[in-house]
């Protein structure tokens, strides 16, 4: 079998005979087919090779003219190359379990499966709203964008509906002149330049991030790095690679662009994303309790989890984690590698939770009857992509699970597969559930059972959701922001008209 070395090594050449731009523009061609085509059109040209594809031509393509024509059976030829390099890297066997191999498929394919929806980007801006209340944090977003954090969400929102009709490809500042808030050239400018480059910027960005990578497998899996910077900048205006990518971006855009610019990031975005999960908790028909509540009901210190509640004989507990796992924690085949990334976010949380549940078993829950259940919700801003507990410490940490028995007791007090990890997306959309009707204790009764089957273990918490209504859709509250947001995009369409 050739090596995944040998292999680039061909594509290289192959990808060299062309030039580069050719292989670009055709590359954006089938990813519009991808957007705006057949469902089939997905599993047929597999977007995540294609953004390869790009990748490797600003990389490697003829920067001048050549002899060689780039016909549909040459960019074809050169496709199935970069596809094939899925049999040049590690097989399923060859990696220290084989949950690794399917959490790096999952990471490298699965953004790109998610519909297109508002809810996404009206959740950014509640949580950033939040975020961004001190003036000097402010300033910084302002110079970052161009525009206050309520016009960028307008703005990416009139941006994605413009390339949302198959017939647009590129978009050009004449295009924002009659309205007035987004007519300033200047502040146009900035916004653009946090997301595009033009070919030569692209060649020295790939060109920097193919240093980062001593081994190419690990590169395979990646999630695009055209997620950074979705626009191609060209002298008739942006075109987006693909519009699927564009929104992608957009839902993690303040995130993704502020934490670069901001010192200490984390300690505003931290209690942020806290107070977003309890808004979001506060809409279940239930009491919740908050961090400050448990520790006067239980002189704990500092190692309560943020929220409490209970639902028949089930007490949940509830940590919100803003931060991120890198890039390495994501693609890595290692089970060493994997759980040195994630323990900040997973064992910090879990430590938490583990010790509110001694005291909360020691001395009672609120006056509330003796729960027969307890569940952790550990609640991340990105997809972790690790469903449970189970799965984290059987296939990434034993050594983790040994260790909180002697702290904590064996069996520990809350069970490993009642240790759930969802994104704040998934929690949206279990509060969504439960206002539906359905009973909050039974669904995750259900789940758990549900993941010690192989054939009904889901990798996201949301595929389980959907499987249980395939309907379910924003919770009220976040309906009501993107109404909120409609209206504001009304009253600028009404303005123009005038």
């Amino acid at each position: 079998m050739i090596d995944v070395h040998s292999q680039i090594k061909r594509i290289r050449t192959k990808i060299g005979y062309y030039p580069a731009i050719e292989v670009i523009d055709e590359s954006i061609r089938y990813l519009r087919h991808v957007d705006f085509g057949r469902p089939d059109d997905l599993a047929k040209f597999q977007p995540w090779y294609l953004f390869r594809l790009i990748k490797m031509a600003f990389l490697y393509g003829s920067l001048i003219e050549t002899k060689k024509l780039l016909t549909n059976k040459a960019f074809f030829e050169v496709f199935g190359m970069v596809q094939q390099l899925g049999n040049n890297v590690k097989m399923p066997n060859e990696y220290e379990n084989l949950f690794l191999f399917f959490r790096n498929m999952a990471y490298q394919q699965f953004w790109f499966q998610e519909n297109i929806s508002f809810d996404q980007i009206a959740r950014q801006e509640m949580i950033f709203g939040e975020f961004l209340k001190s003036t000097h944090i402010q300033k910084i977003s302002e110079s970052t964008f161009g525009f206050n954090y309520k016009e960028v969400t307008l703005l990416i929102l009139s941006i994605l509906t413009r390339f949302m009709d198959s017939r647009t490809s590129i978009i050009s500042f004449d295009w924002f002149d009659k309205v007035p808030i987004f007519s300033q050239k200047t502040s146009l400018n900035l916004f653009f330049g946090t997301l595009s480059k033009d070919f030569w910027g692209f060649r020295d960005y790939f060109l920097n991030e193919n240093s980062k990578f001593k081994n190419p497998g690990l590169e395979y899996y990646e999630e695009t790095p055209l997620l950074n910077y979705p626009f191609l900048k060209t002298p008739e205006g942006f075109a987006p690679f693909s519009v699927k990518l564009l929104y992608s971006t957009f839902t993690t855009l303040l995130y993704d662009k502020l934490k670069e610019k901001i010192p200490q990031f984390m300690d505003y975005f931290g209690p942020a994303f806290e107070a977003y999960v309890g808004n979001s908790l506060a809409h279940l028909p239930y009491q919740t309790y908050n961090e400050n509540e448990h520790k006067k009901h239980f002189s704990i210190g500092s190692k309560a989890v943020d929220f409490s509640f209970q639902v028949d004989e089930s007490l949940f507990l509830v940590d919100a984690k803003g931060g991120e796992i890198s890039h390495l924690g994501m693609v890595a085949h290692s089970n060493s590698i994997v759980s040195d990334k994630v323990k900040d976010i997973i064992l910090k949380g879990i430590r938490q939770a583990l010790q509110t549940a001694i005291e909360f078993k020691k001395k009672g829950y609120f006056n509330k009857k003796k729960p027969k259940f307890f569940f952790l919700m550990l609640v991340t801003y990105k997809n972790i992509l690790i469903s449970n507990g189970d799965y984290f410490f059987k296939h990434l940490n034993n050594q983790a699970m040994s260790e909180l028995e002697k702290d904590f007791g064996a069996p520990l007090p809350i069970p490993l597969e009642n240790m759930v990890f969802v994104s704040v997306r998934e929690l949206d959309l279990l509060v969504s559930l439960v206002q539906k009707g359905f009973n909050l204790q039974d669904v995750f009764l259900r789940f758990v059972d549900a993941q010690k089957e192989p054939t009904q273990r889901k990798f996201l918490f949301s595929q389980y959701l959907f499987e249980l209504n395939s309907e379910l859709d924003s919770p009220n509250f976040l309906k009501a922001k993107i109404d909120e947001i409609k209206n504001r995009i009304k009253n600028i369409v009404s303005n123009k008209k005038a």
